[in-house]
């Protein structure tokens, strides 16, 4: 419902678009038939105030929502700032203003790849190269689905590459008595690395054009985290993310803040990102490089290592004891699953960061949970030493 407001305690510095239309104008930057046009459109909606007020030079101007709307529709928002007048938007608007121009600038980019795709499509299908299978009868809808298409070329074809999740979370598509294969996008991938038609350089490229474009669930390999992490910068106590790295970090944080995520169908997905993080930390503490470089990096991998962000994408999310149990077993993973096999001097000075950065904060803020591992790891010391006991009762005895 639309009213009439009386704001007189601000009538000094309040004003309507046609009185910046006329200001406009009275400083030369628009002509007598563009201020007609504009007060023409302005007085259908936002009618005649019954004050005005002069709008003296340099002024600085306020601009809400609908003044910004209003003064674009009429052509004058360009004219602002040459007619010397300082306009301020509030920051929710200039954060829409930027996303629709980033939108117009994909919007061309979007297009000049649908321009090259069928330029190479008629190119391929001109030399044979690309197939065309057969049309159906456009008014059927059914078979015109994609997935309907897809299931009519299992008889003509090796294999099916198609990256949505509802078909490829299975291996192989039965249809008609045959069965062919299921593969993604990032399998072609690895299998055009692994024949070397292309270099792991190139397909560590690829893998990371996906990621920016928000193609979800890639896996991520040690040795690839490892690979973007070394050549990442390392500047001040942190890591400084190269494209390839902040692709990774930035297409796990996307998925911990969304619901895509479809546990426990795709949680083997999110055990090999903990694996490989894991493996890489191992790896970060294995290398022969400065102490602050190794800290840095495991402070980065240790904010990814991080379960809590995931606990609304796993079964049963409302469990707090479950909660709980998950966190700890993290937390001990990172206590005896990422040293083992590191060298005596190396898993010492593991075990002091991990102290420092890990441990320290839990029992700060969660003691709790310290106890729970103080006494997990008695019980494996205990255990140990019955073990160590009995081994050496039995030599005893032989």
């Amino acid at each position: 419902m639309k009213e009439i407001t009386d704001l007189p305690a601000y009538s000094s510095i309040l004003c309507n678009c046609a009185s910046v239309v006329s200001a406009l104008r009275q400083r030369g930057r628009i002509t007598a038939a563009d201020e007609r046009r504009a007060l023409q459109h302005l007085s259908l909606h936002e009618g005649t105030w019954p004050t005005t007020i002069e709008i003296k030079d340099k002024a600085v101007l306020y601009l809400d929502e609908l003044a910004v709307t209003y003064l674009d529709q009429v052509g004058m928002l360009g004219h602002l700032k040459n007619a010397g007048f300082v306009a301020f938007v509030d920051a929710s608007e200039a954060d829409e203003i930027s996303a629709l121009l980033s939108h117009q600038s994909l919007a061309a980019d979007v297009l000049d790849v649908l321009d090259r795709l069928r330029q190479q499509m008629a190119a391929a299908i001109k030399t044979g190269k690309v197939q065309l299978a057969e049309s159906v009868d456009a008014s059927d809808d059914l078979k015109n689905h994609p997935t309907a298409n897809v299931l009519r070329l299992t008889s003509e074809v090796d294999a099916v590459l198609i990256d949505d999740r509802f078909v490829n979370q299975h291996a192989n598509l039965d249809h008609d008595g045959k069965r062919v294969p299921i593969a993604t996008t990032v399998d072609l991938i690895d299998f055009l690395c692994d024949s070397k038609v292309i270099t792991n350089d190139e397909r560590t490229e690829l893998r990371t054009r996906l990621r920016q474009a928000s193609l979800c669930l890639i896996p991520i390999a040690g040795d690839e985290l490892l690979d973007a992490l070394k050549a990442s910068e390392f500047r001040a106590g942190r890591v400084i993310e190269n494209a390839e790295l902040r692709a990774m970090s930035e297409s796990i944080r996307r998925l911990q803040m969304s619901d895509v995520l479809q546990a426990p169908k795709e949680q083997q997905w999110l055990s090999g990102t903990f694996e490989a993080i894991a493996q890489c930390m191992r790896n970060v503490w294995l290398e022969d490089i400065a102490e602050e470089t190794i800290i840095a990096r495991s402070n980065w991998l240790v904010e990814l290592y991080d379960i809590r962000p995931w606990m609304h994408r796993l079964p049963d999310p409302q469990n707090a004891d479950l909660n709980k149990k998950r966190y700890r077993l993290q937390l001990l993973a990172l206590i005896g699953v990422v040293p083992n096999r590191l060298p005596t001097d190396r898993r010492r000075r593991y075990c002091a960061w991990l102290d420092d950065q890990i441990l320290a904060d839990v029992q700060s803020k969660d003691q709790a949970t310290f106890q729970w591992l103080v006494a997990h790891a008695k019980s494996v010391v205990d255990d140990l030493k019955k073990k160590l006991a009995a081994m050496e009762g039995d030599e005893h005895e032989s």
